[in-house]
């Protein structure tokens, strides 16, 4: 599966980008979580993907988080 981390996400938009670990961005729909992640996804999220065609490209589907970026100790999850 590839790896990447996440640029951005926004669960009130319920789309977001990846960063791929061999370069370029991918795009992410909330619909491509996979079963049982949950919808809070945070800048430089650890996460493993598989890749689909989309409309205008590549999309990442089957998506879970593998390691929670750290975060400021006033941000909470």
């Amino acid at each position: 599966m590839p790896l990447g981390r996440v640029k951005w996400f926004s669960p009130s938009k319920g789309y977001g980008f990846i960063t791929a670990d061999d370069g370029g961005d991918i795009f992410l729909h909330f619909t491509g979580l996979a079963a049982g992640q949950e919808r809070r996804l945070f800048p430089d999220d650890r996460v493993e993907y598989e890749l689909a065609d989309g409309e205008k490209g590549k999309k990442a589907v089957e998506l879970r988080c593998i390691e929670r970026a750290p975060r400021p100790e006033n941000e909470s999850e």
